[in-house]
């Protein structure tokens, strides 16, 4: 992989609409490293691009981290990472572009700001909000005689195919000399630090770990006023105004080559697990974030748990069994539990082996 070539691996095409069923059919996921941004992208075949189109069309792409129990972490945050770099709504000319359920509109449209607009695809019609709501896609030539103040986006960024165009494509909607760019964006550096193919999904275009973010501001016409790591996120402020700073000198130390190498060991190492408990009680948690591993293993039948409400009883592709919740596990206890999550993986650890139910489980976290 060192001289940027392509590597796949077969998962299977998963939005909102396709927890009905449980659907077998694999993809190839292709990604590459690239080089100048420092991290992985997505290279789709027309065949991915068309399903992702349709998807987004449709409003179907996955819930986003601003909503129920994961919204609860990051919602007051990344509204305080606004208000740092916005100082106030009021009187203010705001865009959001890909507003989602509109918990981020519904609130600054409290605050007062002169202008309020929305952007996004699909059909949320089901969003009850005083902003103005664009149906489209960004840029749109309903934007194209307004200036904001402030833009920003969250869940948006690993969705794009070129993230500098996109940047530069908000910088020119700012008001000169005055504007904002914010984005929160999911930090997968934990996945580079631990090889982990968890991250890739067919959803997302762009991987960021620090040093891409620094790339991609570097690469666009905009200046990097400040990034924060937010347990899962990245949140990032960017300005149309030069910032007199000290220059960020980047080393990446990233070797591609030894990620593909450590997938094979991962592997092997969660096959001879699952075959130290071959035909016992099995439960993985968090699912979303094992399909990756269990489609290179062609393992379908354990349990999926989740602790998103949004998820409960529903079916995931690839595996055969409904998504269960913590209670399901209290009630009949399995003799492994696999953990597939780098930001909660040790609170959710903690949680099981604190009941008694459950101590009897051996908990690893993959």
């Amino acid at each position: 992989m060192e001289k940027n070539s392509t590597e796949k691996i077969e998962i299977p095409f998963y939005n909102s609409t396709t927890y009905e069923s449980s659907s077998t059919d694999l993809f190839s996921f292709k990604y590459e490293y690239n080089k100048k941004l420092m991290m992985f992208e997505q290279k789709p075949d027309s065949n991915v691009k068309d399903l992702l189109q349709k998807s987004y069309s449709e409003g179907s792409i996955l819930e986003g981290s601003l909503s129920k129990e994961s919204g609860n972490v990051y919602f007051k945050l990344f509204i305080n990472f606004l208000k740092k770099h916005i100082k106030q709504f009021k009187n203010k000319a705001i865009l959001e572009i890909g507003y989602g359920n509109g918990s981020v509109l519904k609130y600054i449209e409290d605050k007062e700001p002169c202008l309020l607009f929305g952007i996004e695809p699909g059909n949320n019609n089901f969003v009850s909000t005083r902003a103005k709501l664009i149906n489209d896609f960004f840029p749109s030539e309903s934007l194209s005689k307004i200036k904001f103040d402030l833009i920003y986006t969250y869940g948006v960024v690993e969705h794009i195919n070129n993230p500098v165009k996109f940047i530069n494509s908000q910088l020119n909607h700012l008001k000169d000399k005055a504007g904002i760019i914010v984005f929160a964006i999911p930090n997968c550096q934990p996945n580079y630090d631990s090889n982990d193919i968890s991250m890739f999904t067919f959803e997302h275009f762009n991987y960021f770990k620090e040093n891409s973010i620094i790339s991609i501001v570097n690469e666009s016409n905009g200046y990097l006023v400040e990034y924060e790591k937010v347990h899962g996120m990245f949140f990032v402020a960017v300005s149309n105004t030069f910032i007199k700073q000290k220059p960020i000198t980047i080393n990446d130390f990233f070797k591609p080559n030894e990620f593909q190498l450590n997938q094979t060991l991962k592997i092997k190492k969660l096959k001879l697990l699952l075959s130290k408990y071959e035909n016992q009680n099995i439960a993985i948690y968090v699912p979303l974030r094992a399909i990756n591993y269990f489609t290179q293993i062609k393992s379908d039948n354990v349990r999926i748990v989740d602790d998103s409400s949004f998820f409960h009883g529903k079916k995931i592709p690839f595996f055969t069994r409904n998504v269960e919740n913590f209670n399901d596990l209290i009630k009949d206890p399995p003799k492994l539990i696999l953990i597939f999550s780098k930001t909660f993986g040790l609170q959710i650890k903690e949680r099981i082996e604190k009941n008694s139910l459950l101590k009897k489980c051996e908990t690893v976290i993959f």
